[in-house]
């Protein structure tokens, strides 16, 4: 019988291998978003010819660049290898293997995390076996060019020290990715609420504090040495295009379908985020139980993320990336969770090539494009999932059962012990 159940570990996970590493291959071979790439290009290369400085300086920032620092600065020395290896030309195959480098480190630090569990092995074993394959994740990295992967590398790392206790090194983590994209904002407002609900208030004014003092310090540094706004990518974020849907398949797509390219959000801005504030309430207040797993934590942090996803305008397609990957953590309470996984894992990936081929037909033609009315129902698939979710926690902090609770009472301590 133990011969037989190694053999078949070995084989679940082989198989989760041997896929997800196909699926890369093939998605690298791919010419991917040509219009992000070249924009990023143009940074990196703009770093290495003049500096980076020259990139920032108040004229070129205002603009063209709407990244924050991190990735720039990454990419301009991922972009020397060429100049010491002549032999490696630059292309998009060689820009998009570095955010599937991220990527790849992501998944892994998503193992180490499910490793540590105390789940049962068959299941363990195929939930990192999706880990390893996940179909959207691998292809905003390795098929479009994206770098949604290292934001969420160090939001992971931050929460993990969050649950560990180590709140200067999370604070830290958490600077670095707001110095990566706009996005981690949302990472930054739920990890200080975290600490208010949990009453930690000295922590919270302490981290706050820090947080702060590193934020302004580089602004600072960015007015002395570039004579430019730090903050300007953040504001140019908000507005950046002022539609009901920016290729999302959220509620806002369910309803407009393609026509939420064109349709204003003036009329729907301020219902979407009045709808996104009341809609992670109970989430945060699901929070102030006095005994809260790893799990649990990412479930309420991907929870939020889905909600920003589905609720406010303005939103694109990518911005799902980031609860599909904290919600393969919390799979680890159960195979509902899971469940819920592989489905926002695969319309991600639907969500994404769909645009993509809309946008460069000669890729990906197999696939319909955004006039198609399947588009429609993944979002309202994505609808269903997140309102799922709201009830889960609305039931909860309700003292009721909810649909995702385990057929028997199970202690999320001993599944994920913090030792």
């Amino acid at each position: 019988m133990s011969n037989k159940y190694n053999w078949k570990n070995i084989i679940i996970i082989s198989v989760g291998v041997l896929l997800g590493i196909s699926l890369r291959i093939y998605f690298l071979w791919m010419d991917g978003y040509s219009t992000d790439i070249y924009d990023v290009y143009c940074w990196f290369k703009k770093i290495n010819d003049s500096g980076f400085w020259s990139l920032y300086s108040a004229g070129y920032q205002e603009s063209t660049t709407n990244y924050p620092p991190i990735i720039p600065i990454v990419g301009s020395l991922w972009f020397r290898i060429p100049m010491v290896i002549k032999a490696i030309s630059i292309d998009s195959l060689f820009f998009k293997i570095l955010p599937t480098i991220f990527e790849l480190a992501l998944t892994i630090f998503s193992i180490f995390i499910i490793v540590k569990s105390k789940i049962n092995g068959n299941y363990k074993n195929l939930l990192i076996s999706f880990v390893i394959l996940q179909p959207g994740l691998a292809f905003v990295s390795s098929g479009w060019g994206q770098f949604d992967s290292v934001v969420s590398l160090f939001i992971f790392v931050a929460i993990y020290m969050l649950w560990k206790d180590k709140l200067f090194l999370s604070t830290f983590i958490f600077y670095l990715a707001t110095l990566t994209k706009p996005q981690a904002a949302l990472a930054v407002f739920t990890y200080f609420a975290y600490l208010a609900i949990k009453k930690q208030y000295k922590n919270l004014l302490i981290q706050a504090i820090f947080f702060l003092f590193l934020m302004l310090a580089t602004a600072l540094i960015f007015k002395i040495c570039g004579n430019s706004n730090f903050f300007g990518p953040y504001l140019v974020a908000v507005d950046f295009m002022t539609v009901v849907s920016v290729g999302s398949f959220n509620l806002w797509w369910t309803i407009f379908a393609i026509n939420s390219y064109s349709i204003s959000d003036s009329s729907f801005k301020l219902a979407g985020l009045s709808m996104f504030l009341i809609s992670i309430i109970p989430a945060l207040i699901y929070l102030r139980r006095k005994k809260t797993n790893l799990p649990e934590i990412m479930l309420v942090f991907g929870y939020i993320f889905l909600a920003f996803f589905i609720l406010p305008t303005q939103v694109h397609e990518r911005y799902l990336y980031y609860g599909v990957a904290m919600i393969s953590i919390a799979s680890i309470i159960n195979y509902k969770f899971f469940i819920l996984y592989i489905i926002l894992s695969i319309n991600l990936f639907l969500n994404c090539a769909i645009v993509l081929r809309s946008n460069y037909p000669h890729q990906l033609s197999a696939f319909p494009n955004l006039h198609s009315n399947v588009t429609t129902t993944i979002a309202f698939i994505n609808l269903l999932v997140f309102v799922s979710l709201f009830l889960h926690f609305w039931f909860k902090i309700n003292n009721k059962r909810s649909f995702f609770d385990n057929d028997k009472k199970i202690d999320l301590e001993k599944i994920y012990p913090k030792t």
